[in-house]
């Protein structure tokens, strides 16, 4: 499942098949210098890698960072461990968001299946920026919630703008203390699709 042959001009060439997943090209590349390596997790089997700097990533194209990934059956709301996956999650994911006014973009064309998990999640979000300004003292609980922003950007095909120059002019008007970007990610392996979530703090292009 991780390589192909692709006939070319009557030779044969060795092509691998991309994979956005960091846990796959160190597999794949078997490197391990600057690269650690830990496990741990219930509902998912989470996997921990930390590259040291970006010389140590430049084989497999990825940059310095932390790169966690979690591994479980499918990710659904009819899976009978969901709750505990949500939990854990959750658990994952706090530690790279500081306290604070938060942006969440939904990176991706909704109107294409494969690429729809940004905006669909986007429109999942409860977006709380403007509550405390609309609602004042009215409603104590949802004026304490954290400000989040939320943005479905679309992509340049259909706006003509790359999402990047949208989140540059946001981040000036709101100052946000940390982005969350949302986007449907490639694996080498079908048995992952549904299944597997990577986190990383190195942003995405």
């Amino acid at each position: 499942m991780h390589n192909f042959l692709l006939i070319v001009q009557g030779k044969e060439k060795k092509m691998s098949i991309r994979t956005d997943l960091a846990l796959e090209s160190i597999n794949a590349a078997k490197i391990s210098e600057g690269i650690t390596k830990t496990e741990r997790g219930k509902a998912f089997k989470i996997t921990e890698i930390n590259i040291a700097e970006d010389k140590h990533g430049e084989k497999i194209g990825k940059k310095k960072g932390k790169y966690i990934t979690l591994e479980g059956s499918v990710f659904s709301c009819f899976s009978k461990d969901f709750r505990e996956m949500c939990e854990e999650f959750s658990e994952e994911l706090s530690q790279f968001v500081p306290d604070g006014k938060v942006l969440v973009v939904g990176l991706g064309n909704n109107d294409i299946t494969p690429d729809a998990l940004g905006p669909q999640t986007a429109s999942k979000i409860l977006a709380t920026r403007h509550l405390k300004e609309e609602l004042k003292d009215e409603d104590e609980f949802l004026t304490s919630l954290r400000p989040v922003g939320v943005l479905a950007s679309g992509v340049l095909g259909q706006t003509g703008i790359e999402t990047a120059e949208l989140i540059d002019g946001l981040m000036e008007k709101i100052d946000p203390q940390a982005i969350i970007a949302v986007d449907a990610l490639a694996c080498s392996d079908i048995n992952r699709l549904g299944k597997t979530i990577q986190l990383s703090d190195t942003g995405i292009s």
